[in-house]
């Protein structure tokens, strides 16, 4: 079954994706964007050389979305940095591919963000697929190990049901401007194939007076 993606003229949210391989996963991720959020936006997708069916999978069975095609994985970063460079909308939101949004989940990360000049990126509440909770934002330790706050908490708990600073938020789901993304320099390529992008985009926010 095709997927069909809105085709929006100016969308206010440019939802960046980088894929290598899954398509399953990917495939249901998009169908949740499509079934859950106002077409307010435009999807970029960035497929990192997939060895597996995903890049002719993305020709055949995908239509509106923004796709490009890497002759080899350059990995999260440096993929999304393309991503970026070819969203049209001030607002970008990264995503993993494996991800399933739900309803009403993309209007209180914009609403924050538009509501607040000195907040530079906004991330949602993460669930495991029982429900509970994967991470409720982060923080970084005096030795720079990263926490998840909240992990495996009933999603429910009153414990994480408001909005609070953190260090740093997933980039499984993450927002920011355009703007601010630039200014920061985006992912920071160093990074590689590696982790720690999103951490380290969150503290270059907070070196220009950007909360998290």
């Amino acid at each position: 079954m095709k997927i069909r993606l809105p085709e929006v003229e100016r969308p206010q949210v440019s939802i960046v994706i980088v894929a290598y391989g899954g398509w399953p996963l990917l495939s249901s991720c998009l169908t949740s964007i499509r079934e859950h959020t106002e077409p307010i936006y435009e999807v970029v997708l960035i497929d990192n050389a997939s060895p597996d069916e995903t890049p002719e999978r993305l020709h055949s069975d995908v239509a509106g979305a923004h796709v490009i095609y890497n002759d080899e994985n350059v990995g999260f970063g440096p993929g999304s940095n393309t991503g970026a460079a070819a969203a049209r909308a001030p607002l970008l939101c990264f995503l993993n591919g494996d991800a399933l949004v739900q309803p009403g989940w993309l209007p209180p990360l914009k609403a924050t963000l538009d509501a607040d000049a000195e907040v530079g990126a906004v991330v949602p509440l993460l669930l495991n697929q029982d429900g509970t909770v994967q991470e409720a934002g982060s923080v970084v330790d005096s030795e720079g190990w990263a926490l998840a706050l909240c992990g495996g908490h009933l999603s429910e708990s009153l414990e994480h049901a408001f909005g609070r600073d953190v260090d740093f938020g997933s980039a499984a789901c993450l927002l920011t401007s355009k703007k601010a993304f630039d200014r920061a320099g985006g992912f920071d390529p160093a990074y590689e194939l590696g982790y720690y992008e999103d951490a380290d985009l969150c503290f270059k926010l907070a070196e220009l007076g950007l909360r998290t």
